[in-house]
């Protein structure tokens, strides 16, 4: 049962614009008509996690403290599946979610989707309430990738799972019954920028569908491609104490979290800090002849806003069908939130229209 009322969903529909960075942005306010500041479920969330709040110290502990209990809003039986997939000598898990009475069966769209946690925290586990949920509003094939995590497993091994499932996905197309015309590819903050590279680099361009929600597509904060300026987020003076700690990741002016994004760096790449620019790692980076039409969504109070609109400009740069939605009064991982905040359930409608529409 989700935690609000269902009617604010349709609030989502009267939309803003703006223009920041040169991207085109369509603006989705707090459903309350609230001007500024946070939202107030999210500003309760904030509170009631910060009172069992613990620093973090070990890599366990980062483990531990990532990922939220999402709801399940799903109305029809969902049929999930566990594969197992071989990649560079170590196999890893994908989950697949398909409706149990589908409307497209034989012919149906896939989702590859691919979870955040910094590359070395998250799981596939965390975020299966929101692949079932985009698998019945979209009534397509979900794949939910569990996917190598750093250090353990550094960089490309992780990458290399979710090529290797888009392989087998692609190749096995007939037989799951999916449309090799409509694969697409989805995640949330370094998913997200797994997900673009994946799309990217795939040189047989296999990927029809883009949809990035907060994405991290820029390893090396310090990277003049991306403006970061604390006057483009507005903050309420009496929320300041709040909202600014949580626009630290992946802010470069000074003032971020530089030490856990270097830590970040050296877990997922090792010492070589030169891979901070291959595009594999930092999308954003890359150069970009074509891209599949993307979705980009933001949430107005995450220090990653500014990556991911730059990065929605660059994509629109190539003549692509690109969106940018920015939801105000969230914070970054919104969307797993999923019966707690509207914004999440509304980002995934808007994903999973996106797929529909193919």
């Amino acid at each position: 049962m989700i935690n609000y009322n269902p009617e604010l969903l349709e609030t989502f529909k009267n939309t803003d614009r703006t223009e920041i960075y040169g991207t085109d942005i369509v603006l989705k306010s707090i459903p309350e008509g609230i001007p500024s500041g946070l939202d107030p479920r999210e500003k309760a969330l904030f509170f009631k996690a910060a009172q069992n709040y613990k620093p973090a110290v070990t890599l366990q502990d980062h483990r531990d403290a990532t990922g939220f209990p999402a709801l399940n809003l799903n109305t029809k039986a969902v049929l999930t599946d566990k594969l197992t997939l071989e990649s560079n000598g170590h196999s890893f898990d994908v989950w697949e979610y398909r409706l149990r009475r589908s409307n497209t069966a034989g012919h149906s769209a896939a989702l590859l989707y691919i979870h955040g946690g910094s590359f070395f925290a998250g799981s596939a586990q965390f975020m299966e309430n929101l692949c079932k949920y985009i698998c019945e509003e979209a009534d397509c094939v979900v794949y939910n990738i569990e996917y190598s995590l750093a250090p353990e497993m550094p960089f490309p091994l992780g990458l290399n799972d979710c090529f290797e499932t888009l392989d087998y996905v692609y190749n096995n197309a007939e037989k799951l019954g999916i449309d090799r015309n409509k694969i697409c590819i989805s995640g949330d903050s370094a998913g997200a920028g797994i997900a673009a590279a994946v799309a990217l680099n795939d040189e047989k361009r296999r990927i029809s569908y883009m949809g990035l929600l907060y994405p991290c597509v820029l390893m090396d904060v310090a990277d003049e491609a991306v403006p970061w300026r604390e006057e483009d987020f507005d903050i309420p003076k009496e929320e300041r104490e709040i909202i600014v700690p949580r626009l630290r990741l992946g802010r470069s002016d000074g003032k971020g979290d530089e030490e856990f994004m270097m830590s970040i760096g050296f877990m997922y790449l090792g010492e070589n800090r030169q891979l901070c620019s291959d595009p594999r790692v930092s999308p954003l980076r890359a150069e970009i002849k074509s891209a599949p039409k993307t979705t980009v969504i933001t949430a107005e109070y995450d220090g990653l806003r500014p990556q991911g609109e730059v990065f929605a400009r660059k994509l629109r740069e190539t003549g692509a069908d690109v969106r940018c939605i920015r939801y105000r009064g969230v914070f970054h991982a919104f969307a797993e939130k999923l019966g707690y905040l509207p914004q999440a359930q509304d980002a995934l409608l808007e994903i999973a229209q996106d797929i529909r529409s193919l």
